[in-house]
C-alpha cells in the first residue's frame, strides 16, 4: 500500500482528492484502517546527511579507500553497523558450501554484508533509507548513528565530523 495523505477536518480524516482512484482501489467501504501519522522529512536534514556521506568517502584514508566503491557502499556499511539492516543467518552442510553460499548472497543489485564463519553465511542488508521506507524520526535516528560509526571508522570527532559537511 502506498503513502496516502489525508487531512484532519476536527471530525474525520478526508484524503485528498490526488488519492481518490488510490482510495477506492485498496479500500473498501464500513471496513476499519489503522492509520499511523508519519511526520514529513526536512529536505535539509537529508543533504546534509548525503553531503556528509559524500565528504567522508572522498576523504578515505588511503587503508580504508579500496574498502569502499562509492558513497552508497559506505553509506550502507554505516547503516549496517548502526543496526539499520536485516540479518539473516544460514546454515550449510559445509563449509564449502557455505562459501558458494555467500558468493551467491554477494550477486545483485543491493550493497550488503556477507560473512561466512565455518559452516555459517551471515548476511546484513541495510534498511531503505527512501521517504516512503523511513519516516521523519526514524531517518534522523539512523543519520546521527551511521555518521557516528563513520566518524569512528575515519578517526573523526562525531560532532566535528558533522558540522564538516
Amino acid at each position: 500500500m502506498n503513502n496516502i495523505e489525508f487531512i484532519w477536518t476536527g471530525d474525520s480524516f478526508e484524503r485528498l482528492p490526488r488519492f481518490e482512484r488510490q482510495c477506492d482501489k485498496e479500500f473498501v467501504v464500513g471496513q476499519r484502517y489503522h492509520l499511523e501519522a508519519r511526520e514529513p522529512r526536512s529536505h535539509a536534514t537529508h543533504a546534509h546527511f548525503f553531503a556528509c556521506i559524500s565528504d567522508a568517502w572522498q576523504n578515505l584514508p588511503p587503508n580504508l579507500a579500496d574498502e569502499f566503491t562509492s558513497p552508497e557502499h559506505l553509506r550502507c556499511w554505516g547503516l549496517i553497523k548502526a543496526g539499520f539492516a536485516d540479518k539473516t543467518i544460514i546454515k550449510c552442510a559445509s563449509n564449502d558450501d557455505a562459501i558458494s553460499a555467500a558468493k551467491e548472497f554477494k550477486k545483485g543489485e543491493k550493497i550488503k554484508i556477507v560473512e561466512v564463519s565455518g559452516r555459517i553465511v551471515t548476511v546484513w542488508t541495510p534498511h531503505s533509507q527512501s521517504k516512503k521506507s523511513m519516516g521523519a524520526k526514524t531517518f534522523q535516528d539512523s543519520k546521527t548513528k551511521v555518521l557516528d560509526a563513520i566518524a569512528e571508522l575515519i578517526g573523526v570527532p562525531a560532532d566535528e565530523f558533522g558540522r564538516a559537511a
